[in-house]
């Protein structure tokens, strides 16, 4: 019974519902079956639920007394506590949504052929869209439901009165652009890490209607627009400055859930231009970074990512923005999921002082802790490399290049295809340095130039600078 559907989606419920819905089962409006209100009498009687505390036999003996046992019968009476709790789960939803009510309130009226009542409340909530300031796909179709319920209405006059099809049509089309749009984007997105293409339907005709002109009023076309380009094209540097205008806005275009997904193809869009050495998204980077703290945006559920912790910590000491980083560090580490807060925090503040200099109190913290997390601990070991080349200590670098080579053939499994070769080149190439005669020109040269041009290398700025040194 403990993982029965039933007491899985009761468990669900915060506390508040758990109380609404103790109140739902008495009314004989939702619930004419008092064997459903005794089950869920039982149930209520747990403090703790778990595969001990609550079994079918223990909630039978609770509603029948000492009679036999009868699988079948239990069965029938969860099977409608089941039912039961679902409409409650169903009828929370619908109380949270404002529009779905008053919507559903005008239906009913013109059912009821009161349509004096129902053109009045249709009329109140076209002028509340009005009013609203995010207008994304739920506002086009809540307008797309208005208009129809209109035509509706009109249908049922003269026919000669004029009808709204270009009212109706009009959102109903704006709804359709802006999901195709949206999930062209996502598209593009999982293509580049799973290296698999997908087509959208009809995404060209889509693409080719926005270039025509006809939707740039329409902030939520524009704004996936300019965001399905700079993940698309590799010169998209206008759609790219585009999309950072409708971000920065002051009054959002879309809500904070579907803006997310837009940040981060800001963000993947400078990454790629990292990733081929054009250093100054560093700090159009870190911008959108501080830009999604400064709104919450970055924030799911009052939580940062690990990785963004980490991958802002990274960008705002290349940008060599010691301070806020510093800040940042100990700020934000109170977001990070508990499981992963020390960990990356130790590994941020190790890395804070190596870029700072302060190589000693970096190893010192680094040599502390194996780190559970695998980027983690390579990443790592790549500052304990850059160290010691930095200190010449060429034997404790070739024993540490040794090492994580070996660990990461042993979790090649549990690293992408791309961070594995990029691991693997950041080893090869640091390996080939300290290798190198610092005399041999002909041989510097051409590493240098195989430096510039390998894929993937996030270090290739240091791995460069190590090889001018040397």
């Amino acid at each position: 019974m403990y993982k029965s559907k039933l007491i899985t989606i009761f468990k669900a419920l915060p506390t508040t519902q758990k109380r609404q819905f103790r109140k739902w089962l008495i009314s004989p409006i939702h619930n004419q079956h008092q064997d459903v209100v005794k089950l869920f009498d039982f149930i209520y009687t747990k403090r703790n639920l778990s595969p001990k505390s609550i079994s079918k036999e223990q909630a039978y003996q609770y509603l029948y007394g000492t009679t036999t046992y009868k699988d079948s019968r239990m069965r029938h009476v969860m099977s409608f506590a089941l039912e039961t709790l679902n409409r409650f789960v169903s009828y929370s939803q619908i109380q949270k949504d404002s529009f779905l009510n008053d919507f559903s309130l005008i239906k009913g009226y013109r059912e009821l052929q009161l349509d004096k009542y129902a053109a009045q409340s249709l009329d109140k909530i076209k002028k509340q869209q009005k009013n609203k300031s995010i207008k994304n796909s739920t506002f086009f179709l809540q307008n797309y439901q208005l208009e129809q319920e209109f035509f509706e209405q009109k249908s049922k006059q003269q026919r000669t009165n004029r009808i709204n099809l270009k009212e109706v049509t009009r959102p109903f089309t704006t709804l359709f652009i802006i999901h195709t749009l949206k999930y062209a984007c996502i598209s593009q997105t999982h293509s580049n890490l799973r290296k698999e293409a997908y087509q959208i339907p009809l995404l060209e005709a889509v693409l080719e209607e926005i270039k025509g002109g006809y939707y740039t009023e329409i902030d939520a076309i524009m704004i996936y627009y300019h965001s399905y380009w700079a993940l698309t094209l590799t010169d998209a540097e206008k759609h790219f400055v585009k999309l950072k205008e409708y971000l920065l806005r002051d009054q959002p275009v879309l809500n904070l859930i579907d803006l997310k997904d837009l940040y981060l193809a800001a963000l993947n869009y400078c990454i790629k231009k990292l990733n081929i050495g054009e250093e100054e998204y560093v700090i159009e980077a870190l911008e959108i970074y501080k830009m999604g703290l400064r709104t919450k945006i970055l924030l799911e559920e009052n939580k940062l990512s690990r990785f963004a912790y980490k991958n802002i910590t990274a960008l705002g000491l290349r940008a060599k923005d010691f301070d806020w980083i510093r800040d940042f560090i100990e700020t934000y580490a109170a977001f990070v999921e508990p499981k992963y807060r020390t960990s990356y925090k130790h590994y941020n503040t190790a890395k804070l002082h190596f870029e700072q200099g302060n190589q000693s109190k970096a190893m010192e913290l680094l040599l502390q802790v194996e780190y559970d997390d695998i980027f983690l601990n390579l990443d790592a070991k790549i500052i304990l490399l850059k160290i010691y080349f930095a200190n010449k200590d060429y034997e404790a670098m070739t024993s540490l290049l040794d090492s994580t080579r070996v660990y990461l053939g042993r979790k090649s499994k549990s690293v992408m295809s791309y961070h594995q070769e990029n691991y693997k080149n950041i080893l090869r190439f640091t390996q080939k340095i300290s290798s190198l005669s610092p005399y041999n020109k002909k041989a510097k040269s051409a590493l240098i130039e195989e430096i510039k041009t390998i894929r993937p290398l996030t270090e290739r700025q240091w791995l460069l600078s190590a090889l001018s040194q040397h």
